[in-house]
């Protein structure tokens, strides 16, 4: 027994030992070599103590997962130090994620060092096994190249296979001094959830696809500079938030923007400078939030947003200058003014042309569609106020009904005709006079034929009265007090506690009994 007892004892220790055996190896990196060493290690979070200057680039190929945390660290390249890339190069089937445990590090190829391209590298030349990603997870710190912050590769051929790239953002800065922030040449996908990239261009791809969801992109400071060039071998455009130019690869690019801020002298800039052949077959654009702003003063008008080779792709965003209506998606997307910026939504609501009477729909409606409001003749107005009447005469909470107005509401399309809607929601205002506002309760009838069918319930908002429907057709506005009730007298409401009391006390007794004959 006690042999059995120590087995599963043992049992427990090596389960509980294996679960937290999980947890990444923490290395404390004080020089070059250490660094080295780390990244080279599968798992390993290695944790920068002191400032480290680089004298040649760093290879990461572990086939699994390594932390840098930068721990408020720099890692910069040595005066004498020359690679055309990267300081830290990412392989295929490597995960790199960079943290900054502090606030204040940075990888940076020094200001002054233009012999080393970039800060971050995915995928190396020669690279032939792209059968997992190369990816790159930033969470903090300042990441600054001289050419780019973070760069691909766009050649994908037998021997140098350099695509399949995942880069994710979370957080930090990822910038250029002399140009785009991130670089993607390359088949891959990007994901910016938050974080900040600049550089001359902030973000330029050519290849593969990019999602972002937050974090704020900025191209060049100097709002007179912007330049587009022909490339089949680096980047084609300066100036820019972020440069869509497909490459001479001719691979297809996927955009999609749900948020962030875009900002340059054009805030988001498509232009096929290559001529590549039925290039809208293979651009993909889905824009439904974000914030672009174009922000030149230069020869060329600036854009919030330009994109040369497609249509109907914009269904929300807010843009400082207004964009081309033939980017919304459809016809019941609309970009409407507001506080000096254009505001990209859906088409929800309509309204009068006097602005008195408006309908807010639950579901999109198309922009052709107008609200057509006509008051009922005196006839027809005669007759609801005599059934309005007949409906309330009997009231017992209900004095002073007064009949409103009586409308017909209609919803036309751009030909002017009347489109029935039968099954929907819309919420529905009308204002009221001053005079009409003095009412405890108020209610809209739906009419037909001058007969009332449908009562409502309304409410009195800032002068308006409000209500939802499914449908639209002749609707009276009624307004009444309500009728006051009496308190009942002391001696009633003590008449009416001794009858409860005799109740409940009868009630008691019944149930003694009962209890004494089951026992």
């Amino acid at each position: 027994m006690k042999k059995k007892l120590k087995l599963f004892v043992f049992v427990l220790i090596a389960l509980f030992a294996g679960m937290i055996g999980v947890n990444a190896l923490e290395v404390n990196v004080t020089s070059e070599d250490a660094l080295a060493s780390c990244l080279a290690t599968k798992d390993n979070t290695c944790i920068l103590t002191n400032d480290i200057s680089l004298n040649s680039s760093i290879d990461i190929n572990v086939n699994g997962s390594v932390v840098l945390d930068l721990n408020g660290h720099t890692i910069k390249t040595d005066a004498n130090m020359v690679y055309a890339g990267g300081m830290l190069i990412v392989f295929h089937g490597t995960t790199l994620t960079v943290n900054d445990s502090v606030g204040t590090g940075k990888i940076t190829t020094s200001i002054e060092n233009d012999n080393v391209y970039a800060a971050l590298q995915l995928t190396k030349k020669g690279e032939n096994d792209d059968t997992n990603p190369a990816k790159i997870i930033v969470n903090g710190g300042n990441i600054v190249g001289y050419y780019y912050g973070l760069t691909g590769n766009g050649s994908n051929v037998e021997g140098n296979r350099r695509g399949n790239t995942e880069v994710i953002i979370n957080g930090g800065k990822i910038e250029s001094i002399m140009g785009p922030g991130i670089y993607q040449p390359q088949i891959g996908t990007m994901t910016i959830n938050q974080g900040e990239i600049k550089g001359i261009t902030g973000l330029e791809i050519r290849s593969g696809k990019l999602i972002i969801n937050n974090g704020t992109i900025i191209g060049s400071s100097d709002k007179d500079v912007f330049n587009v060039v022909k490339n089949g071998n680096g980047t084609t455009t300066d100036g820019v938030g972020i440069a869509v130019v497909q490459h001479t690869t001719k691979n297809a690019i996927s955009i999609e923007i749900n948020g962030g801020t875009i900002r340059g002298y054009h805030g988001l800039y498509e232009m096929n400078v290559q001529e590549n052949e039925n290039i809208e077959e293979s651009l993909t654009f889905k824009i439904t939030g974000g914030t672009f702003e174009g922000l030149g003063n230069g020869d060329a008008a600036p854009y919030s947003i330009y994109v040369e080779d497609l249509v109907k792709f914009v269904s929300g965003g807010t843009y400082n200058i207004q964009i081309n209506n033939e980017y919304l998606a459809n016809d019941t997307i609309k970009q409407v003014k507001k506080n000096n910026v254009y505001v990209v939504e859906e088409n929800k609501v309509l309204a009068s042309e006097d602005d008195k009477i408006s309908l807010e729909s639950k579901d999109a409606l198309p922009i052709n569609y107008s609200l057509e409001i006509k008051v009922a003749d005196k006839d027809v107005t005669a007759e609801v106020n005599k059934n309005v009447t007949e409906a309330y005469k009997n009231s017992k909470v209900a004095k002073d009904v007064k009949l409103l107005a009586v409308y017909d509401i209609s919803v036309l399309d751009e030909n002017d005709e009347v489109i029935p809607i039968e099954d929907g929601s819309f919420k529905v205002s009308i204002a009221i006079g001053q005079e009409m506002q003095k009412y405890d309760v108020y209610k809209v009838v739906y009419i037909e034929d001058g007969k009332i069918k449908e009562t409502l319930d309304a409410k009195l908002v800032d002068g308006k009265i409000v209500f939802t429907t499914t449908h639209f057709s002749e609707y009276a506005v009624v307004g009444y007090n309500n009728v006051k009730v009496e308190n009942p007298k002391t001696l009633d409401n003590i008449a009416l506690f001794i009858s409860i009391a005799s109740v409940g006390a009868a009630l008691t007794i019944i149930s003694s009994k009962k209890l004494l004959k089951n026992m």
